[in-house]
């Protein structure tokens, strides 16, 4: 007399691997909409006042160049320079366009980040 013996079969469940091919779907559509070079606009406020009360280190941001109490610089590595010879208890005072690109404002904020100026303030034109 022969024995059976039984296989053991593997039995997968089949209704859990499609809600896992779905949600790794879903998951799959949603990282392709996001765009890496997005940018949002950001609205910046207008001042109340014209003028800071103390005109000490000032700095003009344009789309052309800068002005740092009233020396024209060109380019960010000629402002880092003489952003080192101004005194770092007195704070930057900002003064900027409200057209001007935002990349511009932050590229300043980065190099006085760098440089440790903690004490920043902001006057936006029209």
């Amino acid at each position: 007399m022969k024995l059976k013996t039984k296989k053991n079969t593997l039995n997968i469940p089949v209704t859990n691997m499609a809600d896992i091919a779905y949600l790794l779907l879903i998951f799959i559509i949603i990282l392709s909409l996001f765009n890496k070079n997005y940018q949002s606009g950001v609205e910046l406020p207008i001042s109340t006042g014209s003028e800071f009360q103390d005109k000490g280190n000032q700095l003009v941001i344009t789309q052309k160049d800068y002005l740092l109490n009233d020396l024209v610089i060109l380019n960010i590595r000629t402002l880092k320079k003489e952003l080192l010879k101004i005194d770092k208890s007195k704070p930057v005072k900002i003064i900027a366009d409200r057209e001007l690109d935002f990349s511009y404002i932050r590229n300043t904020l980065s190099v006085l980040k760098e440089l440790k100026f903690n004490k920043i303030e902001f006057l936006v034109s029209d």
